[in-house]
């Protein structure tokens, strides 16, 4: 598990927090490292610092101005996904998402959580997975994607009016939602929403997966129908779209067993996208 955050990698693993320079020629001894009271179970960036829950509840606070000087406080729930804005904090807890003002907290306490979105009915896993995006193109960040069991849900200019967008499955889908990206791959102002679903069957070969690119065409963030990719050579357990990623020149990169496929957009081909 692992973020980015002003210019230095953060990696979470066996119950720590480590903090790697961004030149990789740095010495081990430059790195950082922050003891967690359990397993990260989420981790968030901005440029102002690292958000990291852990098995136990809690929520880790890190200032990149004092990397020592880390705070943590008590979710009132079962902590996991997480996302950062500025100093503001959204956590799944429960069965809600719960903003935190992260520079209202002080060490050992009560993160004092406000809920402000609710499972939708019928979810499972809500909030498994979490990410910012601008939709909308008002060149804000504001707009949070939550993943459920094989469901995904937009919730636009969170966390003020949360209006709740459905992305309807595809029909035959089991793990919708298994991974999803966000950035601009057209260059339109507005960011795509890319989603996997490593399960999916292609053909006769199951587990083959696909990912979908959903573009928006209206300043109210209206979701057009999806460009649905898939590797042309479906194999058996490929498990094609299980992990996902835009790199910041506006590349697509989507993982699957064994393999990684990079897409790109042409200026010859407008909308239509091809595979390195």
């Amino acid at each position: 598990m692992a973020a980015n955050a002003a210019g230095a990698a953060v990696i979470a693993a066996n119950n720590k927090l480590f903090f790697i320079p961004a030149a990789f020629g740095s010495a081990v001894d430059d790195q950082k490292q922050i003891m967690l009271d359990g397993e990260a179970m989420g981790i968030g960036s901005s440029d102002a610092g690292v958000a990291v829950t852990t098995t136990n509840n809690s929520l880790y606070l890190v200032s990149m101005v004092d990397v020592d000087s880390e705070k943590r406080c008590d979710l009132n729930g079962v902590a996991g996904a997480i996302v950062v804005k500025d100093t503001n904090v959204a956590v799944s807890v429960g069965n809600q998402i719960a903003t935190v003002d992260g520079s209202g907290i002080t060490d050992a306490t009560d993160c004092g959580e406000t809920p402000v979105i609710t499972t939708p009915p019928g979810s499972t896993k809500f909030g498994e997975r979490m990410l910012l995006g601008n939709f909308d193109g008002d060149s804000d960040a504001n707009d949070l994607v939550v993943t459920a069991n094989n469901a995904v849900y937009v919730y636009m200019n969170f966390p003020t009016t949360n209006t709740m967008t459905t992305i309807p499955t595809p029909p035959g889908s089991v793990a919708f939602g298994a991974a999803i990206a966000v950035g601009d791959l057209d260059g339109d102002s507005r960011d795509e929403l890319v989603i996997g679903d490593p399960m999916h069957v292609i053909g006769a070969h199951p587990e083959a997966g696909k990912a979908y690119i959903y573009g928006t065409s209206t300043t109210a963030g209206e979701f057009e129908e999806p460009i649905v990719l898939h590797d042309t050579r479906a194999e058996d357990n490929q498990r094609f779209g299980q992990s996902l990623a835009v790199t910041s020149a506006n590349k697509l990169i989507v993982g699957a067993h064994n393999e990684v496929f990079t897409y790109v957009r042409t200026p010859l081909a407008g909308d239509v996208d091809f595979r390195n």
